[in-house]
């Protein structure tokens, strides 16, 4: 089964996962790798907490369940870094990622003009056009503003949570925005994630999959976004299909900050 490179556990505040039991799942599954890539979101909150974590006591863990683990499965250390397009967020980026030697750093957006739709506030007076311009052009800004990350994290974030009827992100709709993303990622050799929480929640769009094919993209990682370990490779099997049907045969893992592929089955 395809390696799942976007999982949590407890040390990101939106999840009570242990990582052992996201291990246990994955080691269930099949899979041959597992990247924990718990939050770092500089200045936001869950409730009380920060999207944060101390870095040498989440290493202490995922070191000891290395080790106890190594026969049955490579476990990844990797991190997702929340993006923002201002210079104090990636100064707090870097000095967060200069914390550890990570081998996976996945770039999300989960802002926009500062607020983040999950809450709902950031779609209130705005059509679907608008909401989706406005998220498209933050993800611009921060593909040229941010470096050193491996992927784009779940580019349709925001279509999880929208208000909209036959909420689906669709190429035609914004081919020009798209197209700019796309370019600016493969010129950086950033990968694009295929996200299958927000896959499995609103209709894919094959357009969008299949022009960042024909403009040269061909890293593709593949998450779960698991906050419980039953979500760890969820709909790995059917979003695979779908990424061979769009002309790509294998997705990538990162190890070392090197992309390194699998084929898909």
């Amino acid at each position: 089964m395809i390696s799942d490179t976007h999982v949590h556990s407890y040390f990101s505040p939106d999840s009570r996962s242990d990582p052992e039991d996201n291990i246990k799942k994955a080691i269930e599954n099949g899979q041959k790798n597992i990247i924990l890539t718990d939050h770092y979101d500089h200045g936001v909150k869950c409730g009380k907490s920060d999207y944060n974590f101390d870095t040498a006591e989440r290493n202490r863990v995922i070191g000891s369940l290395r080790e106890k683990y190594e026969k049955q499965i490579r476990i990844i250390t990797g991190i997702e870094i929340g993006q923002q397009p201002l210079a104090d967020i990636i100064e707090s980026g870097k000095k967060k990622l200069a914390e550890y030697d990570y081998d996976y750093v996945i770039g999300s957006t989960h802002l926009i003009d500062g607020l983040d739709p999950y809450a709902q506030e950031y779609f209130e007076g705005k059509t679907m056009k608008e909401a989706y311009t406005g998220l498209l052009e933050t993800l611009i800004a921060n593909a040229n503003m941010w470096d050193n990350y491996d992927t784009l994290g779940h580019f349709d974030y925001t279509t999880r949570y929208a208000p909209y009827e036959n909420r689906g992100l669709k190429y035609k709709d914004f081919p020009d925005l798209i197209d700019t993303l796309f370019r600016t990622i493969i010129s950086k050799d950033v990968a694009l994630e295929l996200n299958t929480k927000t896959a499995s929640r609103v209709s894919i769009d094959p357009d969008i999959w299949k022009r960042y094919r024909e403009l040269g993209g061909e890293l593709v990682t593949m998450g779960s976004d698991a906050h419980r370990p039953e979500m760890v490779g969820y709909m790995f099997k059917e979003f695979g299909e779908l990424l061979k049907e769009c002309g790509f045969d294998s997705v990538y893992i990162f190890i070392n900050r090197k992309p390194v592929g699998e084929k898909i089955d």
